[in-house]
């Protein structure tokens, strides 16, 4: 015996709350425009501009020294050490800092000699610390960057 049982449910009176809507066109479109509008700024570049920071100062040069003459040399930062010699061709330029009280320039050890040796940063007639910068000595030759 087979028992039917009535669908009640279309006559029972439901609260918006509880009920269920199937194919809201209208919600999902303004879900997807939304979500568009939400994206569009940083899509097109509007408002994701970070603003150019005003220019430092401009890097001070690099003095470097020939280690055979004595000859100095004016490179931009960043040149590697030894530098190549322009006329010989050979690596014998190496970095070169300043003492205030000669007013001259000295040849340094490399960075990883002068963690080992605490003097080679040391002016060799007064035994006072020397400067990385100074003023760019007059008679220099300019290396091509």
């Amino acid at each position: 015996m087979k028992r039917h049982f009535e669908d009640n449910r279309s006559s029972v009176p439901q609260s918006p709350a509880t009920h269920r809507r199937t194919g809201l066109p209208g919600r999902n479109l303004a879900l997807l425009l939304a979500f568009q509008l939400a994206l569009l700024p940083g899509l097109s570049g509007c408002g994701a501009e970070k603003p150019i920071p005003p220019p430092g100062p401009a890097p001070q040069p690099v003095v470097l020294i020939d280690k055979q003459t004595g000859d100095l040399f004016v490179g931009e930062p960043g040149t590697g050490i030894p530098a190549v010699h322009p006329r010989t061709g050979k690596p014998t330029l190496i970095a070169a800092m300043y003492c205030a009280q000669c007013q001259r320039w000295y040849p340094v050890p490399p960075p990883e000699a002068q963690r080992r040796i605490p003097a080679g940063r040391l002016c060799p007639k007064h035994q006072t610390a020397l400067e990385p910068n100074g003023p760019i000595p007059e008679k220099s030759t300019r290396l091509a960057p």
